[in-house]
């Protein structure tokens, strides 16, 4: 094991350092390493998202509230344009059956869920009452959404290529400038606040960004929901039809590679060449006595590719260079993933044209 970690002859070529492989391995592990970085920044922002909503501290008490207004603010754009951003406004009684005006931590360009008179559950920290959080389904499902994401990203990047002592020195290269920022921002430990007195702070600079904004009426929502309305309505069709053209084409795919599998004649193939890079060949002999070497474009996306058991191997017997490699269980995964994705956004999208015309019967 310690021997394949260490072991440099990937580099080679007759015995000796073949510059141009090693210049192909820095550029693989500099990309494996950036899939890695921006997987597990995915995947944590995916768990800290659904840990704020599923999970609650000694703190945090859950409350209906109402939506009384919505705050109009802006976002800077890189472009140097503004993006409207809407910050809801509730109230809500506590235990103490308090009446409590609070504002809302976060914000969003979108008016659907933040019209007035509306009835959301809200989660409070005891120790700062007057700011809560929004809570639903959306958070969830994008929290579950990003650790998916993040994940595969991870999965992708670890079996993309094989990690070498090489791969180990590119990643620790690249880590070091971002390690010095981090450090220069490192707050040191006798100058750290307790945690109340952060959120003190905290609530402070909210107060003095948050409430300058102001408020708009009910009457102004209503304008801005039916544009909004409007202009997703215009795009609805075309939305449709994306979503139906993808799962359409996954269907297709699927349809495709499954009458490759069911009419082409079926071999025993093995995997040659090093793992270090994604372009693995496999090599099987056809039952024409032909000896055929190929190379697995997508090998280092599915974990049977590091396998050295033989795998099957589906062939055009007219044409054997036309062939299908078994993935096991996940044969047609990414055909499936279309599909999925798909069928997700067309759900989404018919969901949203509901709750559209929703709106617009009731206000």
């Amino acid at each position: 094991m310690i021997e394949d970690f260490l072991d440099i002859s990937f580099l080679q070529t007759d015995g000796e350092v073949d510059w141009f492989i090693v210049f192909k391995a820095i550029i693989v592990a500099y990309v494996q390493g950036v899939f890695l970085f921006i997987g597990l920044i995915i995947a944590l922002l995916g768990c800290a998202v659904l840990w704020r909503e599923i999970f609650s501290g000694k703190n945090h008490r859950f409350y209906s509230a109402k939506i009384t207004g919505v705050r109009s603010g802006f976002s800077s754009l890189k472009e140097g344009g503004r993006s409207a951003i809407y910050y809801p406004v509730f109230e809500y009684v506590d235990r103490h059956g308090q009446l409590i005006m609070a504002e809302s931590l976060s914000g969003s360009s979108l008016l659907r869920n933040k019209f007035p008179g509306t009835t959301v559950k809200v989660k409070v920290d005891i120790e700062t009452p007057d700011w809560v959080t929004s809570v639903g389904i959306g958070w969830k499902i994008g929290g579950a959404i990003g650790l998916l994401c993040g994940l595969a990203m991870i999965l992708g990047g670890t079996f993309f290529q094989s990690i070498t002592a090489l791969t180990l020195v590119i990643w620790g290269l690249m880590a070091i400038k971002p390690l010095l920022k981090l450090r220069k921002i490192i707050i040191p430990r006798k100058d750290r606040l307790s945690k109340f007195d952060f959120k003190i702070l905290r609530k402070t600079e909210r107060n003095n960004d948050r409430k300058d904004l102001p408020i708009l009426s009910k009457d102004d929502v209503l304008v801005l929901l039916r544009k909004e309305d409007r202009s997703q309505q215009l795009i609805f069709p075309f939305v449709v039809l994306i979503a139906c053209g993808i799962i359409y084409a996954g269907f297709g795919f699927l349809q495709t590679q499954d009458d490759m599998l069911s009419s082409y004649e079926s071999v025993d193939g093995v995997y040659v060449g090093e793992k270090s890079f994604p372009e693995r060949r496999i090599e099987f002999v056809t039952k024409q006595g032909i000896q055929i070497r190929l190379t697995d474009d997508f090998a280092g996306l599915y974990p049977s590719t590091f396998s050295t058991q033989a795998v099957s191997v589906y062939y055009d017997p007219a044409n054997p260079y036309r062939h299908v490699v078994s993935r096991g269980i996940w044969q047609g995964a990414g055909f499936k993933l279309m599909i999925g994705l798909g069928g997700l956004m067309l759900l989404q999208s018919l969901r949203s044209a509901l709750r559209r015309r929703s709106r617009w019967h009731r206000v």
